[in-house]
């Protein structure tokens, strides 16, 4: 169902709504955001490696707006 859905999303009738829902059902999201939280924190701790610069911060900076707002370190 997941993939009709998501295939409807490029008719005019297609209902983005009806997918979320699936994938929500499914567990997909959830699972894609574990991942992708994992590969953030992953990447923050390589960047800790490198020597402070403007570009490590900018790298840091990208790598923690992947993360969903309830994750955002506090400004």
């Amino acid at each position: 169902r997941v993939r009709s859905a998501w295939r409807a999303l490029a008719r005019p009738e297609g209902d983005r709504k009806e997918l979320l829902a699936l994938l929500r059902l499914s567990g997909a999201l959830q699972d894609a955001q574990q991942r992708l939280v994992e590969a953030v924190f992953t990447a923050r701790s390589a960047l800790r490696d490198l020597p402070e610069s403007s570009r490590k911060q900018a790298l840091d900076t990208i790598a923690q707006s992947l993360l969903p707002e309830t994750l955002q370190p506090p400004e």
